[in-house]
Formats: C-alpha cells, sequence, structure tokens
C-alpha cells in the first residue's frame, strides 16, 4: 500500500475451505461455514454442523449411518440429544420446526453415531443434513465448546456397495459453540418453615439456595443480588439483608451462630445487592447461601417477605453468570405481624414408622414487657397416619417469656403407621391476657419401613484402556426400588465406595490408575473424586446430593475414570468389596439399608493399561498372477500385512475400512463391474471378512464388521481374491491402494485415527499396486493319443521298460492359457483287464519328457491297482503344440502275475488349465489309453539247434548253392524268454576233411528267412568263416526259427572237392533278448556236433565235363541215379535212355528250353517209359543240346544193378 503498510507480513491468509468441484459418479461431501456463537444451559435445537453431499451419480444413494467426533471440550454428559435433520424444504435454513427430524444420536465414546438414517441422495442434487443438540441445563460448565466433526470417509456407511465418496476431510462444524452463563434450572432452593415474624426482629430466614460450580469444576461466588417479590418494604419494612454460607449441610439448617457471614446486601434503588466483592468458592457439590432479614421496628402488620434472585444476579469468576433465563424465586413468604404473642408449629415434613419425631411450638413475645405464665392450647393432631405420644409438652408452662424472647414447646411421638397428619395449636396466657393466633404444621407424611431394595451391578469395563483416557465406563449399577408397601419411605443413596486392585489381586493405589473417578446418571455426574494424590486402594465416593428413590423409582448409576496420562499401572481391577459400599439410607430417619441382589465382593473384568496406538505400517505384495482366465475364481490378487508398529503395551488397532482402485493395463480408471464378478479379503487360515458382488465404479470399499484388530507385534496378514468375469472389455487390469486415506486405522481405545505409512524397509511407498494381469481364454481341448510300446515278454527284475507313450496336443488358439498336467493316474491289469495289485509285480513307475523326470513312484504297500504319479514340475503343453509323455515301470525280481498291461483313463490324465489350475473336461481321445500286454517270462537258458545238409554232390564255380537247413528253437518247457541269434561260424573242409582257406571256395556268403535275405557281416580267416547277423533274427519257444545258408564258390577254388563243418556250440552264438546274457546252444534231439554238409564236387563250367550221374551204378529199388550237367548258354535239350543196343528206354527230358547254368534236378529210377523197372545191365544216358545254332549230343553209361 502507499502506506508501506504492506503485509500481511506474519502468514499467508487462507480461505477458510477448499472449493470442492464434483466430478462424474462420486458423492461429494461439504459443509457450511457459519462461524463462532455463545450457547446457554437448558439450550435446545443448536446447529453445529451442516452437512452437504452432492450425488453425481445417475442412480440414487442411501446413507445408512454417520458417525461424527465431538473434538470439543464439552463431556458428553453436558449434550443432551444430539439430533439429525433433513432440510425437508429444501431452502438451506435449519428450521427445527419445519425440518424432518430423522434420528436421535446414540453416544459412542468418540462421538455419536446415526444408525438407519436412509438418506436418499437423489442424482445430481445437493442434500443437506443438519446435525443439532441440546445442552443439559444443570451441569453445563461455562465457556466449554461443542465442536462436532467428520473425521474420514469411513464415517459415513452407505447402504449396499460403498460409492467413490470425496471432500475436504476431516469435514468440521459450522462454528464452534461455546457455552456461557447459567440457568434457573441449575439453582436449588430449600424450602424454609412458614413464619411470623415481629417488628425487630433479625436475622428472619427468608431465602435459602444453592449456587452450583462451573459444571465439575470450582468456581467462585464474586456477588449477588435480590429483590423482594412480597409487600414489605425497603427501610420502612426491612431494615437490613445478610448473606450467609452453610458450614455444614443444607439438612443441618440456618444457625447464626455455626454458619459464617459473608456481606451484608444494601439497596440500591433496584435490588439488594452485595456491598463488598465476594470471593467465596463455589465446590462442585455447590456454595448453600442463606438470606436472612432484619425488620424494622416501623414494619406493618400483615407485611411479606418474598426473595428472588433475578436475571444475572449471580456474578461469579468463571464468568458462568446468571440465571440467564429467568428470576430464581424463594418457595416461601415471610409475614410480618404486630401482637405481640404470636405461634407456629414445626414438624418433619416426612418419617417412617417405627421412628421417633419431635414436634415444635415456637412462641415469641413481641413486646416489651414480659407475658406470665403461658401454655399450649388447642394442641392436636388429625389425619390418617397413626402415631403414639411419648412425651410432651416440655415445658409444660412457660413462667415467664420477656419482652422480644422466643421460646418453644416441645412434644415427643412415635410414628405407628402410615398416613399423613397435621399438627396445630396455639399459646395463651393462662390469665387469658394474650392469645395468638391458631397455626398448623406443614403437612407430616408417615412412610412405611422400606425394603426389597434390588442392586444389579453390570461389567462396562473394557479389555484396555489408554493412558490419558477420560471417561472410561466400568461399571453399572441398577437400582429397583420395589417395597411391598407403596407408602414406603425414600431411599437416598450418599456415596459409594470401590477399591483397586492390580490384576492379581493385591490392593493398588488410585494414583497409578486415575486421576478423576466419577458417578454419573443417564442425565449428569452426581459425584466425583479427583485421585491424582491418593495412595489408597479405596475411595469413597460422596453424591453432590443424594439420589432419592421412591417406591417403584429405578436408577442406573455408572462409575468411570479418567485414566491418568502417567498411569504407573499395568492394568486394574475395580471391586466392591460388600453391601455396605453402597451407602444407602431411609431418607426420613438415615437408617441403613441393604440391598440385595449381587454377591459380594463383586468385581470387573481386569483391565490392561496401554500406551496409544503410534502407527500402522502397510507391507503390500503384489501376487496377481501375469495372465488370468476369462470367468478364473479365486484368483489372489495381492497379500497385505498390517503391523502395528507400537510396543508391548500398546493399544490394539481397528481396521474398519479398506478401499482399492482398479485400472486398465493403459492405466485408465476401471469400473471393477467389467472385470470381476466377486471380490473379497480373507485372513491367513482362509476366513472370510469380506465380500462383494456389487460394484459401483472403479472403487471397491471393503467394510469390516466387526473391525479388524491388530495387535502390537502381531501382524494381521491379508489376502485379496478376485473372480474374473466371462467378458471383458479390456485386455487387462491392475489392483492400487492409492494413499493412506484408503485405510482407516483406529486406536481401538481411544477410536482416534492412527498415521498409516508404507514398509519403507521393503522400500515402499503409495501409490501401491500390483502388476497388470493380462486376460487369456480359458483352454478349450486337449488332444490325446497313446502308443503301445510294452515288449510282448519281459523278465522279472527288468528296468526302464518303456510301455506307453502319451501324445498331448493343445489345438488352440494363442490367445488361450496353457495346459498343464499336474501327474498321472494309471490301472495295473492282467490278460484279461481285471485289476491286479502292482505290488510284487512293479516296483517303480516312472514318467519322462525327453531326458527330464516329470515324476515317479516306489511301490512299498499295497494300494490296489490304481497308482497316481504326481509330477514335481507340472507338464506343460502351449497352444497349438505336441509334446509326448513316456511310461517306464521297473518289474520286482520276483514279478508275478505272468501276464500284465496298464492303462490310462480319461480320469488318470489330470491335466488342468495353467492359469486357473481348473481341470479341463474336454480331453479328447480313444481311452484307455493302452500298453499292449506283456508275458512275464525267464530268460532263456537254452537254443537247441540243428543243421540239415543241403549241399548239393556237383556243383560249379562262380555258382550259389545251398549248404544248410538251419533251425533253432528256445527251451520252451519253463516259460522262456526269447532269444537272438548274433553269429555263426563254419569251417571249409577238403575232401579228405582237412581245413582249406575258405576264401579260396567261398566268395559271398548269404542267409535267408523264407524268403527274406537277411542283413550278415561275415569274415573269412585260419580256415573259418565268421558270419555276425546284422538284422536282429528272434529265436522263440513257440516255434522253429528256420533259416538257409547259403555260399557261392569261388571262380577257381583250389579244390575239385569240399564239405562245410559247424564244428561245435560255440560256433552258434544266441543272446536273450531280453537281458542281453549269452544263451548256451545245444544240439537238437537226434542231432550233434559237429554237423557236416554233404561233399560237393566242383564242376568246370561246360557241358562235356559237367554230364555226370550219381550214384553210378545205381540199385533203382533203393533209389534213383541224379543227372548233372552244365548249359553255357540257354539251350533247347532233350535227355533220353538208350539200351546198349541203341533200343530207346525213356525220354527224361524233351526238347525243353533251359536257361544257362547247371542243371541236376533231373534223375532217372530205372525204370522204362511204361513205369516198368529195366532189367540189369549197362545202359546210355544220352544228351542232346541245341544252342545258338549249334547242336552237341553227348553220351555216358550208367549201370542198373540189384
Amino acid at each position: 500500500m502507499s502506506s508501506n503498510d504492506d503485509g500481511p507480513m506474519d502468514e499467508d491468509i487462507k480461505p477458510q475451505a477448499r472449493l470442492i468441484i464434483p466430478i462424474p459418479d462420486r458423492i461429494t461431501f461439504f459443509t457450511s461455514i457459519l462461524g463462532n456463537k455463545r450457547v446457554h444451559p437448558g439450550d435446545n435445537n443448536l446447529l453445529n454442523i451442516a452437512i452437504g453431499a452432492y450425488n453425481s451419480y445417475k442412480t440414487k444413494q442411501v446413507i445408512k449411518s454417520l458417525s461424527i467426533l465431538n473434538i470439543g471440550s464439552a463431556r458428553t454428559d453436558e449434550i443432551n440429544d444430539v439430533e439429525a435433520f433433513a432440510d425437508l424444504n429444501e431452502d438451506g435454513l435449519f428450521e427445527p420446526n419445519m425440518d424432518s427430524l430423522l434420528q436421535v444420536a446414540t453416544s459412542t465414546d468418540a462421538g455419536y453415531r446415526f444408525d438407519d438414517l436412509n438418506i436418499e441422495l437423489n442424482p445430481y442434487k445437493n442434500t443437506l443434513i443438519f446435525i443439532a443438540y441440546s445442552l443439559d441445563p444443570m451441569i453445563v460448565r461455562d465457556s466449554v465448546k461443542v465442536d462436532f466433526q467428520v473425521s474420514d470417509k469411513s464415517s459415513v456407511v452407505f447402504e449396499g456397495t460403498t460409492p467413490n465418496v470425496q471432500g475436504d476431510f476431516p469435514l468440521n462444524s459450522a462454528g464452534v459453540d461455546i457455552t456461557d452463563g447459567m440457568v434457573a434450572a441449575q439453582l436449588t432452593a430449600f424450602p424454609t418453615p412458614k413464619k411470623r415474624v415481629s417488628p425487630e426482629d433479625l436475622n428472619v430466614l427468608c431465602f435459602a439456595l444453592r449456587v452450583p460450580c462451573d459444571g465439575s469444576i470450582e468456581d467462585v461466588l464474586n456477588g449477588i443480588r435480590v429483590v423482594n417479590e412480597g409487600s414489605a418494604r425497603q427501610t420502612e419494612d426491612i431494615e437490613y439483608l445478610r448473606l450467609w454460607e452453610e458450614t455444614e449441610t443444607p439438612e443441618s439448617g440456618f444457625d447464626p451462630g455455626e454458619d459464617r457471614f459473608l456481606d451484608f446486601l444494601a439497596w440500591n434503588g433496584t435490588s439488594w445487592a452485595s456491598v463488598s466483592q465476594l470471593s467465596d468458592t463455589i465446590p462442585c457439590s455447590g456454595l448453600t447461601l442463606y438470606m436472612t432479614a432484619d425488620v424494622s421496628s416501623t414494619a406493618g402488620d400483615g407485611r411479606t417477605i418474598r426473595l428472588s434472585v433475578p436475571k444475572n444476579g449471580i456474578e461469579v469468576s468463571s464468568g458462568n453468570d446468571g440465571p440467564v433465563d429467568r428470576s430464581f424465586d424463594s418457595p416461601t413468604f415471610v409475614v410480618i405481624t404486630t401482637d405481640p404473642l404470636f405461634s407456629s408449629i414445626e414438624a418433619p415434613r416426612e418419617i417412617t414408622a417405627g421412628q421417633t419425631f419431635n414436634v415444635k411450638m415456637s412462641v415469641s413475645n413481641a413486646a416489651d414487657t414480659a407475658l406470665k405464665a403461658i401454655a399450649p392450647d388447642s394442641f392436636s393432631y388429625s389425619g390418617s397416619g397413626g402415631v403414639e405420644p411419648v412425651s410432651g409438652p416440655v415445658p409444660p408452662i412457660i413462667d415467664n417469656l420477656n419482652g422480644q424472647a422466643d421460646s418453644a414447646f416441645t412434644w415427643e411421638f412415635r410414628a405407628v403407621s402410615n398416613g399423613v397428619l397435621l399438627f396445630c395449636g396455639k399459646a395463651v396466657e393462662t390469665d387469658g391476657t394474650e392469645s395468638s393466633l391458631m397455626s398448623c404444621s406443614d403437612t407430616v407424611l408417615i412412610d412405611d419401613v422400606p425394603d426389597n431394595f434390588t442392586l444389579e451391578l453390570s461389567d462396562l469395563a473394557p479389555v484396555s484402556l489408554n493412558r490419558g483416557r477420560e471417561h472410561a465406563l466400568l461399571l453399572e449399577m441398577n437400582m429397583d426400588y420395589l417395597p411391598t408397601s407403596s407408602s414406603a419411605a425414600k431411599v437416598e443413596l450418599d456415596a459409594v465406595k470401590v477399591s483397586f486392585k492390580d490384576q492379581s489381586g493385591l490392593p493398588l493405589p488410585i494414583n497409578e490408575v486415575a486421576s478423576v473417578v466419577r458417578l454419573e446418571d443417564d442425565e449428569k455426574v452426581i459425584g466425583y473424586v479427583l485421585s491424582t494424590g491418593i495412595t489408597n486402594s479405596s475411595l469413597l465416593i460422596p453424591l453432590t446430593e443424594p439420589l432419592l428413590f421412591s417406591p417403584n423409582d429405578s436408577a442406573q448409576v455408572r462409575l468411570s475414570v479418567d485414566i491418568a496420562d502417567t498411569a504407573a499401572a499395568d492394568g486394574f481391577v475395580v471391586s466392591i468389596e460388600s453391601a455396605a459400599y453402597i451407602e444407602l439410607r431411609d431418607h426420613n430417619n438415615w437408617n441403613s439399608v441393604t440391598p440385595t441382589g449381587p454377591s459380594f465382593p463383586w468385581s470387573t473384568n481386569p483391565v490392561t493399561i496401554k500406551d496409544p496406538a503410534q502407527e500402522l505400517t502397510v507391507s503390500f505384495g503384489d501376487s496377481l498372477p501375469r495372465f488370468v482366465n476369462k470367468g478364473q475364481k479365486k484368483v489372489k490378487a495381492l497379500s497385505l500385512k498390517l503391523i502395528n508398529e507400537g510396543g508391548s503395551s500398546s493399544s490394539d488397532i481397528s481396521v474398519s475400512q479398506l478401499r482399492f482402485h482398479l485400472f486398465s493395463s493403459t492405466g485408465d480408471t476401471l469400473d471393477a463391474g467389467e472385470v470381476l464378478r466377486r471380490f473379497s479379503i480373507t485372513g491367513e487360515l482362509g476366513t472370510e471378512y469380506y465380500s462383494t458382488e456389487i460394484f459401483n465404479g472403479s472403487d471397491i470399499t471393503c467394510s469390516f464388521v466387526p473391525s479388524l484388530v491388530i495387535s502390537p507385534q502381531s501382524p494381521l496378514l491379508l489376502h485379496a481374491l478376485v473372480d474374473c468375469t466371462s467378458d471383458p472389455n479390456v485386455e487387462g487390469f491392475s489392483i492400487r491402494l492409492l494413499n493412506t486415506d484408503d485405510i482407516t486405522p483406529r486406536d481401538v481405545n481411544s477410536g482416534q485415527i492412527v498415521p498409516v505409512f508404507a514398509d519403507t524397509s521393503l522400500g515402499q511407498d503409495f501409490p501401491l499396486a500390483t502388476k497388470i494381469a493380462d486376460f487369456l481364454d480359458p483352454v478349450s481341448e486337449v488332444d490325446v493319443e497313446g502308443i503301445e510300446s510294452l515288449p510282448s515278454q519281459v523278465v522279472p527284475g527288468a528296468s526302464g521298460i518303456e510301455a506307453l507313450s502319451i501324445v498331448l496336443t493343445d489345438p488352440g488358439s494363442n490367445s488361450e492359457s496353457n495346459a498343464r498336467c499336474n501327474g498321472l493316474g494309471i490301472r495295473v491289469l492282467n490278460e484279461r483287464g481285471e485289476g491286479v495289485e502292482p505290488l510284487g509285480l512293479i516296483d517303480a513307475v516312472r514318467i519322462v519328457n525327453g531326458s527330464r523326470e516329470l515324476g515317479s513312484i516306489f511301490l512299498t504297500v499295497q494300494s490296489g491297482p490304481d497308482l497316481y504319479i504326481p509330477f514335481g514340475t507340472p507338464f506343460i503343453i502351449s497352444p497349438s503344440t505336441t509334446d509326448t509323455l513316456k511310461l517306464y515301470v521297473d518289474l520286482s525280481a520276483s514279478a508275478s502275475p505272468r501276464y500284465f498291461q496298464l492303462h490310462v483313463n480319461s480320469s488318470g490324465l489330470c491335466i488342468y488349465d495353467d492359469t486357473d489350475a481348473k481341470r479341463i473336461e474336454s480331453v479328447v481321445g480313444e481311452f484307455p489309453l493302452a500298453s499292449g500286454i506283456a508275458r512275464i517270462v525267464e530268460p532263456a537258458s537254452s537254443v537247441f539247434f540243428n543243421a540239415v545238409s543241403k549241399l548239393s554232390g556237383n556243383i560249379t564255380a562262380s555258382s550259389e548253392v545251398p549248404v544248410f537247413d538251419i533251425s533253432l528253437r528256445v527251451d520252451s518247457s519253463e516259460g522262456q524268454s526269447d532269444a537272438v541269434l548274433e553269429r555263426l561260424d563254419f569251417e571249409v573242409l577238403d575232401g579228405t576233411g582237412k581245413e582249406i582257406n575258405p576264401s579260396g571256395v567261398v566268395s559271398n556268403v548269404r542267409v535267408l528267412q523264407g524268403s527274406r535275405e537277411l542283413g550278415v557281416d561275415w569274415t573269412a580267416a585260419a580256415g573259418r568263416i565268421s558270419l555276425n547277423l546284422v538284422d536282429s533274427v528272434i529265436v522263440t519257444g513257440a516255434d522253429n526259427l528256420n533259416l538257409t545258408l547259403k555260399i557261392e564258390v569261388a571262380e577257381n577254388p583250389p579244390v575239385d572237392l569240399f564239405q562245410i563243418s559247424i564244428g561245435t556250440p560255440s560256433d552258434v552264438s544266441c543272446f536273450d533278448v531280453l537281458t542281453h546274457s549269452a544263451v548256451s546252444v545245444f544240439a537238437s534231439a537226434g542231432g550233434s556236433f559237429p554237423y557236416y554238409s554233404g561233399k560237393a564236387t566242383i564242376l568246370k563250367r561246360d557241358l562235356r565235363s559237367s554230364f555226370t550221374n550219381y550214384p553210378n551204378p545205381f540199385n533203382p529199388g533203393k533209389g534213383k541215379t541224379n543227372i548233372t550237367f552244365y548249359l553255357p548258354g540257354d539251350s533247347r535239350v532233350t535227355l533220353r535212355v538208350f539200351t546198349i543196343t541203341g533200343i530207346g528206354v525213356k525220354t527224361i527230358i524233351s526238347n525243353e528250353f533251359l536257361h544257362a547254368g547247371l542243371h541236376q534236378d533231373y534223375h532217372w529210377d530205372g525204370k522204362n517209359g511204361n513205369g516198368v523197372r529195366v532189367l540189369n545191365g549197362v545202359y546210355y544216358l544220352v544228351l542232346d543240346v541245341s544252342a545258338s545254332g549249334k547242336k552237341y549230343v553227348l553220351k555216358r553209361k550208367v549201370a542198373v544193378v540189384r
């Protein structure tokens, strides 16, 4: 500014409230700022907080309950009827007579709660809620503050799913209300006897009243004013007014010799006021004051005095002046009379049958001269009550009553039966000179003796309380006075005595626990003791004024304490040791009344004293999978470890609400209902604390009823589980806790909000978020094919036998999840398909994929025919891929039965969706998958061998000729396994039987099995040929293995005659097909080693030298002669038999076309063409050959003998 008075130079000026801009799909809360105001005891419908709510949803939202805190200094007992109103006419103004009362709140430890409000928030509209209260007229202290607050979002509970809420929390009140002034109802007047007084009487009691303290705090009286509502005039009738303080109890009555004079009340023109500045303490039990009058000598007859405290007639140091509402009047009049003799009768207002009591007639002489011989006259009593005179009057006569003197007559009576009585009479001079007016007592009520006073004690003590906790309720006394007689005397409660003990039952100094111990009823504190310096364990709590019970009355009195900030005790118990601790008396005669009900001693539950909770640490665990299936259920999304960071003496922390937020894979907020069908929170052992299937926006608010409780050093682990929708419209999602507002922790004992921090030891900070989970389609199908691989024969003790191959194919697309096989179930059967016990048959089963063993089991106990092999690592089948499992078995050393097979049924294939772990129902294949049947046999022990010569007697060089027909057979007498022929050795001998170099005779070797040529690898060395079979040749016990051994003769062999020899069993090598161990070879029955072929003559490869026959001569009766010839080329051949004389005998070949080569399959049986055996003798064999235009005729003699 121009003056350089620039500023402000101390601090920024900020608006009192922030502007909240509503956004879609939110409930926006706000409050109105109206400023502070002063309120008075007894005021009603005081508006303290106006809460606005704007609904930007398309649908109506309903507030079910609302919690508010009282953060002001006013106690709960000073505030009455906290009420919620709806702005019915929507004018924005609080009008209690026009707005709708919704509900009266119930009090809580920290404030107030409205349940079942059912406030409807209509779409796109503001709704105003007014929170008002009333002040108790009696016990409200001066200058205390009423200040309501809505602490956080969790204080507002909605019907159904909690919507998104925003607002400038905490929501503060419209202004702080400050109490001011006492009211007339807080003042107490004590009835005074009806008085007739004379001029010049001094210290006439006109007014007895009690002034209250400042609630429960002592105050100081500074001044007082009164006016006279009667007809007596200042100075003329009233000379002075005096102010006195009761030094004992109000019941003792005014006694100028005992009570303390405070000040004169002087007339100031409008009222009588204290002359001096007063400084008298007003204790919390109240200050009892008396006002007396000195009657002027000029007082007129019949003038009356009735004093009244006008509005604001009492001044106190606290500023709690009053009464602020109206004047406060004395209940009785004082009448001035000028008769010299006057009397008044006083009797107790109420007595109990059996009680003795006095009736007093007071007499006064208002004259200056003495009156003589004054006696009672016309003294009587009447009414329904029964009494017995005991004595009186005492004295019987007053001989002399000096002027301006007082005296009295006294009668003693005993109450006999209930009812009412009135005592009347007057005083007279016996000479009849003077007589007072007739006067009567107040009505006397005779009550029956009280009985049947019942007491019920209820334990309200919580498990624990914090140091510094105020107004903690510990016990409740429910008292019912139901006497036999409805006319029974009143009973009063004067005090309650309690004892404090530690948790082991030992006495405990009260100052180690509490700073204040109080008694209260439903309306106010009725007695208290400041216990800071009290080292005793027992405490008598006197009531500020007795609590009176008329017949059929009942009352509730509660004991509460303020736990000291520095309480040294770790815990305590409050006990009432006996019925005498409850000080109950007959209100009339002060006789003790013993209550019935509880057994004594009676104690509360132990209460542990705790330090306030410090902070809550949130440790976040991301357990959301990288992929989830559409429609997948119970997906573990995240875990929260909630840690109460306090020490062992700290309070527990409760969490009533958690709020989570959903985001899409692109980072946008996501309506939870678009991806989730269900959301739940569970504990470590699976206890479900919260679940919902109704979603509203991107936020999921989890309200816990009851709240979750976290003790120090005992973290609480929570898991969030989600069920996904089957048709999400996004590719993926994540879940987050955005900030500390998403968690609502409170101190269990105080209800105060506890600070929240992320787990910095793990490097965590808000926002806390899961990874993004992308959606996949569930696996639709898995195709299965089984391939038999179990051998037909197996031996006991064999291991690693491949039994079955299982080919698995996932035909799905890449948008589908992987399939996962967790194990394999197999069934063991015999050859008839009947299940058999595998123990004793199978030692172990293994499942292998490639070189990786997936799982195995070893059989040690009987299990039945069904076996399950779990996989240590799941077997994964990706979409559009095929993979194979192989099943291997180890057989027992004494395996039985003799036949077995393995089956895998569809139920035995434990195939699951790898994402949601759901078993795949569509497993397609021809079930069961079968291994084939295996026979259990013993290893082959022997092979029987036989060789039959097939070598012709005549052969030609460079030709292939059969040598042996070989047969092999396994000994099948004991069910042996098959054998494999591995090697065959043979020797080549000359015509004399000597070994010769086989390579000079044999140029090639072949082995045939029927028409099938077997692969062989042969070598010739040291007179032997070693023949190794490349192809496996199986020798069984069921059928002979028949082979043909052929050799090709060398082109220029060194000998003309040779034979082949298989000399010993070692020349035949066999091994067991299953064990691969060697098998012994033996000659077949009827045969023996060595085996020899026939001797073969090697013919030259020309026609002339090759034309022979054998045998020659021959005996037709014993055989034939075989004819051999070699054709160099394809020829036309005729072979005939002639006699020595040239006569034709028989044609063996008639002009047949024969191929080139050796022909020795023709023979002559010694018969002619007619089949008749020829005679002995010499005959000619004539061979005609025509080839390539040439003709050859060869002759050979043959002899026939018998």
